[in-house]
């Protein structure tokens, strides 16, 4: 479902994320559930202000060129102590970035 039409035309996309879920709100009167956007999209600031917006934000954190081979998942959960900027690495990359947690 597109709920956002407009987008910029500047490189990065980094200062967008925000602005789009924000539109988002605007356009359907709803606050949705979740977000995902590309590596684009990531901006440590981002994923605060959407996630204090009420959503959960998916974005990747790093590209991954095709057919790059990606190391194993380690096992078990990852500490709840880390930080997502202290997550980043662990388990297969790129990961993504979730308000306070880290989604492989």
């Amino acid at each position: 479902m597109i709920v956002v039409t407009w987008a910029t035309t500047r490189p990065p996309d980094k200062g967008q994320a925000v602005a789009m879920v924000v539109g988002a709100i605007g356009n359907t009167g709803t606050v949705p559930r979740e977000v995902s956007t590309d590596a684009g999209g990531y901006w440590a600031k981002a994923v605060e202000q959407i996630a204090a917006l009420g959503v959960d934000p998916y974005i990747a954190r790093g590209k991954t060129r095709h057919g790059t081979r990606l190391p194993p998942a380690p096992l078990g959960r990852i500490p709840k102590e880390l930080l997502a900027g202290d997550r980043n690495g662990i388990g297969q990359s790129p990961p993504c970035a979730v308000a306070g947690s880290l989604v492989n």
